[in-house]
This record gives structure tokens, sequence and C-alpha cells, in this order.
């Protein structure tokens, strides 16, 4: 299970619970529910939190692209798990690819 600390959209901390064995997420001990390939990517995000991944490397490692190309396949996952989440913590660094904004700690956010 992993445990992050992230900033909403209101500006407030909150706690992310992902539970990879069960593909359970919660937030603020609230269910959120996702689609198999929208926690998978979530997941991936949030195994190395802070750390910039290339539209590649997800679409390997979620995906399971051989090959990666041009597809918008991981820019529009991001926008439905923003959506769905209503978190602002994953954010677009441009050129780069995508990070996951979180503390492993609520006394570090």
């Amino acid at each position: 299970m992993l445990v992050l600390y992230v900033q909403g959209a209101e500006g407030e901390r909150l706690q992310l619970q992902i539970d990879a064995e069960n593909m359970h997420l919660t937030i603020q001990g609230t269910p959120c529910r996702l689609t198999e390939q929208e926690f998978q990517l979530l997941y991936v995000l949030a195994e190395k939190a802070n750390q910039v991944l290339g539209r590649d490397e997800l679409l390997r490692t979620v995906w399971g692209f051989v090959t990666p190309g041009p597809t918008r396949t991981v820019d529009v996952h991001i926008q439905r798990l923003r959506k769905k989440t209503n978190l602002t913590c994953i954010e677009t660094v441009l050129g780069r690819g995508y990070r996951l904004c979180a503390a492993e700690n609520d006394s570090d956010c």
C-alpha cells in the first residue's frame, strides 16, 4: 500500500492510499473508482512521485508498448485521472512528460 500526501484542487492537503494488490484508491478515506489503465497510470506515477516520467516510459510501463510512437493515449488518461480525482498534483512538464507531486508524510506538504 502506498500512502502519499498531495495538494487538492482547493489547496488542501489530501491523503492518497493506493492499494495495488486490490486496485483500490482512496482520497481522504473516500473510495475513487478508476479503470484498470487509469489505476495503473496513477500507481506508476505514485511509485516515482516527484520524478518526471516521459510518455514513452509510461506507454511501455502501463500499456506494454514495445515501440511507442505518436499517440495521445497518455494525455487522455491523465486528463481522465485529473477529472475523476480532482487532483492538481498531476503536473504536465512541457516537452518531458508528467509527474505526481507528493510527500510521504503530512508534515512535508
